[in-house]
């Protein structure tokens, strides 16, 4: 089995032994790593050559992008994009789980057929899709907008869609 995993693997030494096969992460997750027990815990997983540094081909970033804008994941981050890309870019060779306690993440991994786990959390395993009401006249939007079409307002507050 592959796993790519999120940063917050590093930080659950506990959930770790439970995990067995091949590891992956990408570049922006690992500045996501600041505490100096994760830095280790990763240290440890390099010098046993436990993990495999890989970063996902555009195209799958691009069909991330699409996904989440379409689901109204807007709050994703570019490490969370990119760690989700590796994912899907992987899955077409092999089954894949991430590792991670994100529901951003899960949710579009769920939306994918990824499947995935947390460290400690659980849950994250149905679709959620969101949109976004204007704070000031209530107005809906499927994507998160800059500035409210029908009263002007710049405030908005995301809701799931049911």
């Amino acid at each position: 089995m592959k796993y790519v995993l999120d940063s917050g693997f590093f930080m659950n030494v506990h959930f770790q032994p439970q995990v067995v096969g091949e590891f992956y992460i990408c570049n922006s997750v690992l500045d996501e790593i600041k505490s100096s027990t994760a830095k280790n815990v990763y240290d440890m997983f390099i010098a046993k050559k436990k993990v495999t540094i890989l970063d996902p081909e555009n195209k799958y970033l691009k069909k991330i992008n699409e996904v989440a804008k379409k689901m109204g994941q807007t709050l994703l981050s570019y490490p969370d994009k990119e760690l989700l890309a590796l994912a899907l870019m992987l899955s077409e060779y092999d089954p894949v789980v991430i590792c991670t306690d994100d529901f951003g993440i899960r949710n579009i991994g769920f939306e994918l057929k990824i499947n995935s786990i947390g460290s400690k959390t659980e849950g994250g395993l149905e679709k959620r899709n969101y949109k976004f009401k204007c704070n000031g006249c209530s107005s809906f939007y499927i994507n998160n907008e800059n500035q409210c079409d029908v009263c002007g307002h710049n405030k908005f507050t995301r809701v799931r869609k049911f």
